[in-house]
């Protein structure tokens, strides 16, 4: 992490094109007999995935450190043309040296071999 960690950490994440495209049909609300609309569901996980990037930008913001590995302590979903891992743990190495393991995102997306923040909601 650098001096543009905000923008980074972004540009890292699930757009609302995306979310629409890939994730909202697979979603049980997104059926027509729930009335819920996507707009609705993809403004209240926008709002509360970057309050939680606001907390890791204030706890973690100008740090920097080398991504050694990823783990994932929760469960893995496979979906129809995705698959989301949560409760993502980043192994890196600090300034100093020293591997430690950060939490600075919650879930992660895969479809058709690339990986975006799903959520910077710590689950």
């Amino acid at each position: 992490m650098g001096s543009n960690d905000a923008a980074a950490l972004a540009a890292m994440a699930l757009t609302k094109d995306e979310f629409e495209q890939i994730v909202w049909p697979t979603l049980p609300v997104s059926r027509p007999e729930v009335g819920m609309p996507i707009e609705y569901v993809w403004q209240d996980t926008f709002r509360k995935s970057r309050a939680f990037l606001q907390q890791t930008l204030s706890e973690y913001g100008g740090q920097r450190f080398a991504l050694v590995r990823v783990e994932f302590r929760g469960p893995t979903t496979e979906h129809e043309g995705y698959t989301v891992s949560r409760e993502t743990e980043l192994v890196v190495r600090d300034e100093r040296g020293a591997e430690r393991r950060i939490r600075l995102f919650g879930s992660i997306i895969r479809q058709e071999g690339r990986s975006k923040v799903y959520s910077y909601i710590l689950d």
